[in-house]
């Protein structure tokens, strides 16, 4: 077989290889083919793959994918052009055809191919051929024809002399359009500026530049797209930013902006149709000349000459048009290839995000789930209770992850839908910080982490607001700190009111801690759905990506804003802002007022921000309060407190203390002012973990860290004066049903069981029904019977909000007035509307949150 191939080519040109020769292909944009005949099997290069409209790897290496990629009218010839070289007829091959992409559309190639290789016979075995692509050199075809039909018109009745002047513009309206098509290696605006240049010095002119139309709140606009100038510019600034209206600088530009006219003026006498185009103090003569594509007005081209006064001819006008619409389709043209790959990038930065954010969904959802059934097992097979308690905590902390999960995926896809709303309503604003810290209060110490309240402000009324979404935010960002904090690393949240713009207040609210922080790269795309900040924080610590997002979207409903101040290895504070109005006052804080003691605190605490804490909210209070920040000052200031006979009546020690520990210094304070002084020891541990400890220094009093402006009061108010005022919510003992029967309309038996077993102790009886008809049947038997209904919303036969509405409709008196409250996974808040549109008086979740089950029953039970 004689073989002769590229490297025997290249043999005598040392270091330049087929290799080479693809590299500097893929580098000059050249499609390589290389076609093995006797198999069928045909490999095309990266930039032929592109060119067709298809990822690396896409196409199949048959050759029935060179008759795919051909335009059906083309195929006939280049089969044809194909088959003379391989019969030897021709040594090679040249063709223009159209290739179809994979979205249809068509594009020019041209291409050129030879034999490389035969068989001993002479049969051809290889073939290879070069593509480039031809499209804009057949679309600068079809504007040459245009240009020459433009030619043959204004030719039409001219004299030697005037023709010549116009073969002279017209060799440069024809030169800045080869310009503008062949200069694919430059940059883009290079080119078109030089296009301008062509045109203009053509003329005689000084200036050229191109204004873009636009619309802008239903007026039509242009703004400087681009602008040559010879020796110093016009001075506009260009973009859509700088857009200026038709009807301020030219008034009567409908009438003028037909497809033949222009403007032609000397500014020495201006016309009066030209108002206040700015930048044109230096000229003194101008032509602007619309411009139209495909029958719209898109813009219009300028000439200024800043030397000469003169009238430009209707000649130059007519040609320089020629020019200008080469110009202007190629601008077009790049506008829109340059926002379908804008589009393209951004859909393929969508798939791979949501590529990635599958991958951890799958991650973040199997771990809990893992847990749950691992877990679920081992207490299966034990008979030792402390061991099925310990099985039955991991079950619960997992399924309560896995119902976060749940819960931001179902918040991101309401977002999506545009379904996401803020529900304002008033409440306590300590009360709901109070119920934030319970729930990260267990990842704070298995990491052994301190968080630090830094609040000026007591808040006396309650605040109107999302209280709902506004914890979901704040649990979002402390989670987060968390996480992101090494072990017994420190965490801040600051609280501040600042005045509002109409009489209400803004908060200002950051979550600082001492963390990994985040790189600036990365925080421009934090807060963005499906991301985080690097692919490897997943890895190591897990997460979906929603949550900073959700944050975000809620933020932005409250007419607020959410942002980032972060440097790597430094921490991070994530702040926001958002408007907030007053409501009613809260009653613990009426009481607060008039309770207040006059005695003399001391706070010793080592850190120096708990001390600046303590001082400011109680000189709130109007308490005076004195610090130290070990055992040794603080006895120094008692002893001087005796020496002035002001001694404190009051002592709050922090237990963990370098030196003198919380104890020992507990110790010697009442040896100092006796038994009688009221210690109350300060800490982040569990009160059950230091009781003991604590009990044999004589410490019965006892705070947890973090300490809220109301909770420290109350304490201060309850050990004083006996004057304990409640904290607001409490989780109440097993009510007392005893004589009341529920309807529990459910087809789920589990579910069934969970509410027979929640109900147990109460005294309730529960009645089942597997469906919305035997519920409604049951009633219907015996009204009177049934206190209360619970209702499922999605059941066989009949759903949870027809049976609803047809008791509602039922003449019977107890029809009207029976509570019916909804038990349902569905969460949303339309959900929650059908159901009180149905009738029905309240509105359950699933997964059941105990006390909240407990408090809407009793409502109507006790």
């Amino acid at each position: 077989m004689s073989k002769f191939t590229l490297d025997d080519y290249f043999a005598s040109s040392p270091g330049l290889s087929v290799e080479a020769m693809e590299t500097l292909a893929d580098y000059a944009g050249i499609g390589l083919l290389n076609w093995h005949i006797p198999s069928g099997k045909i490999s095309l290069n990266r930039n032929i793959t592109l060119l067709a409209g298809y990822e690396p790897g896409d196409l199949p290496h048959t050759g029935n994918t060179r008759e795919m990629l051909t335009y059906e009218p083309d195929r006939a010839m280049v089969s044809e052009s194909i088959r003379a070289v391989l019969a030897g007829e021709k040594d090679r091959y040249r063709i223009e055809y159209r290739m179809r992409r994979a979205d249809g559309s068509l594009v020019w190639v041209s291409e050129t191919g030879i034999v490389y290789e035969r068989d001993k016979s002479g049969k051809p075995v290889r073939l290879a051929g070069l593509s480039v692509e031809l499209t804009r050199l057949k679309w600068a075809e079809e504007k040459a024809r245009d240009m020459e039909l433009e030619v043959k018109r204004l030719s039409a009745g001219t004299g030697d002399a005037g023709l010549a002047e116009q073969n002279r513009m017209l060799r440069a309206a024809n030169a800045a359009s080869a310009t503008i098509i062949g200069g694919f290696h430059q940059d883009y605006e290079t080119v078109v500026r030089q296009s301008l240049q062509i045109l203009a010095e053509s003329i005689q002119t000084q200036r050229a530049y191109i204004f873009r139309n636009i619309t802008v709140d239903g007026r039509l606009c242009c703004y400087p797209r681009t602008e040559w100038y010879l020796d110093h510019p016009s001075g506009r600034a260009q973009g859509p930013e700088y857009a200026m209206v038709y009807d301020e600088f030219l008034p009567n530009w409908r009438e003028i902006t037909n497809k033949y006219a222009s403007m032609r003026l000397s500014m020495e006498n201006p016309d009066r149709e030209l108002v206040n185009l700015p930048h044109t103090e230096d000229v003194k003569s101008i032509m602007l000349i619309p411009l139209f594509l495909q029958g719209e007005f898109w813009g219009f081209i300028g000439f200024d000459d800043t030397l000469t006064g003169r009238e430009f001819t209707r000649d130059e006008a007519d040609i320089m048009r020629a020019g200008a619409m080469v110009v202007a389709s190629s601008l077009t043209r790049n506008e829109t290839f340059s926002k379908l790959n804008e589009a393209r990038e951004e859909a393929m930065a969508s798939t791979k995000a949501k590529g990635e954010f599958l991958s951890r969904m799958s991650h973040e959802i199997r771990t809990p789930m893992n847990a749950i059934i691992g877990m679920a097992a081992i207490a299966r097979k034990t008979t030792d209770p402390e061991k099925i308690q310990y099985c039955l905590e991991k079950v619960d902390a997992s399924s309560r992850q896995l119902l976060g999960i749940i819960n931001d995926v179902l918040d991101m896809s309401k977002i999506d839908s545009g379904k996401f709303e803020i529900t304002l309503h008033p409440f306590d604003f300590e009360q709901m910080m109070q119920d934030v810290f319970n729930v990260i209060q267990v990842r704070l110490e298995e990491k052994k982490q301190t968080i630090h309240y830094d609040f000026t402000t007591v808040f006396k009324n309650k605040i109107i607001s999302d209280e709902l979404r506004l914890s979901q935010v704040l649990i979002n960002l402390l989670n987060n700190a968390v996480k992101f904090t090494p072990e017994r690393g420190d965490i801040t949240l600051m609280v501040r009111e600042q005045p509002g713009e109409t009489g209400g207040s803004l908060l200002h609210v950051e979550v600082i801690d001492n963390g990994i922080g985040i790189s600036h790269e990365q925080q421009e795309r934090l807060f963005q759905s499906f991301e985080q900040a690097d692919g490897s924080i997943t890895r190591r610590y897990g997460g979906t990506g929603l949550g900073l997002a959700i944050c975000k979207k809620i933020i932005n409903l409250m007419d607020g804003d959410i942002w980032v101040e972060s440097e790597e290895g430094k921490g991070s504070r994530f702040i926001f802002e958002f408007p907030v109005s007053w409501g009613d006052p809260i009653p613990a804080a009426s009481i607060l007022r008039k309770a207040a003691p006059t005695s003399r605190i001391l706070v010793v605490d080592d850190a120096e921000d708990v001390r600046m804490y303590f001082k400011n909210i109680l000189d709130t209070f109007s308490l005076s309060c004195d610090a130290a920040d070990s055992g040794e000052e603080a006895l120094a200031l008692v002893r001087q407190s005796l020496r002035d006979k002001k001694p404190y009546s009051m002592v709050f020690i922090d237990w963990n203390m370098p030196g003198m520990n919380g104890g020992d210094t507990a110790m010697e304070l009442r040896h100092l002012l006796g038994e009688d002084l009221l210690v109350v020891m300060i800490s982040v541990s569990d009160w059950t973990d230091i009781e003991q400890s604590a009990k044999n220094y004589g410490i019965t009093h006892f705070l947890p860290k973090p300490v809220l402006p109301s909770t420290l009061y109350n304490t201060i108010v309850e050990l004083a004066d006996d004057t304990l005022i409640q904290e607001g919510r409490q989780t109440t003992d097993t009510p007392d049903w005893k004589g009341r029967t529920i309807l529990l309309a459910e087809d789920i038996a589990i579910n069934q069981e969970i509410v027979i077993a929640l109900l147990e102790g109460t005294g309730a009886s529960v009645i089942c029904a597997d469906n919305g008809e035997i519920a409604l049947d049951l009633f219907r038997e015996d009204p009177e019977r049934y206190d209360l209904i619970l209702m499922d919303m999605q059941m066989p036969v009949m759903d949870g909000i027809c049976a609803a509405e047809q008791i509602r409709s039922l003449d019977d008196p107890a029809a009207k007035t029976v509570p019916i409250v909804a038990m349902t996974a569905n969460a949303f808040k339309e959900d929650e509307q059908r159901c009180f549109d149905a009738g029905m008086n309240g509105h359950l979740a699933k997964p059941l949150e105990i006390d909240s089950f407990f408090r809407v029953l009793d409502k109507y039970l006790r």
